[in-house]
């Protein structure tokens, strides 16, 4: 397993090319792991490997499958509690199971009320579910409120 090859290229060089030799000559699968799909070194890797695009889940595809965890384990939740909790942690599954795990130490069953009221304790960052155009937007304001005074 190779991460971040759209970055191996920064200090090396040649490293691509015995990478894409090994790939070559190896009857083991290689699983090679990049970030930017469109920098010019993974296009010329991209050749010699077999393309799977990953996407973030929906808030209905994490809330499902955490729905499926819960009853494994004995946690009665509705959907919409879930659909609320994916919200507000920005689809992060692990948040989530962290927050349901803890939760689960004071009952068995967690209510639409009770996701929402104990939410407020454990909420996730907001400058950390940010988006990039807000960050900038933001980071912007705060240089210009500097240059005026």
């Amino acid at each position: 397993m190779m991460d971040e090859v759209d970055g191996m290229s920064a200090g090396d060089r040649g490293g691509n090319k015995v990478l894409i030799e090994t790939i070559k000559a190896t009857k083991r699968p290689i699983i090679c792991i990049c970030n930017d799909r469109q920098h010019p070194k993974v296009r010329t890797l991209a050749n010699y490997c077999y393309d799977i695009r990953f996407h973030k889940p929906s808030k209905q595809q994490v809330a499902k499958r955490v729905a499926e965890i819960c009853a494994s384990e004995g946690l009665r939740v509705d959907l919409n509690s879930l659909e609320y909790l994916c919200e507000n942690f920005g689809n992060d599954i692990r948040q989530i199971l962290n927050f349901l795990q803890m939760y689960s130490k004071r009952g068995t069953s967690l209510t639409y009320m009770d996701a929402k009221n104990s939410l407020a304790k454990v909420k996730k960052d907001e400058t950390v579910m940010m988006n990039n155009f807000d960050a900038a937007k933001k980071l912007m304001s705060v240089i210009s409120c500097y240059l005026f005074f």
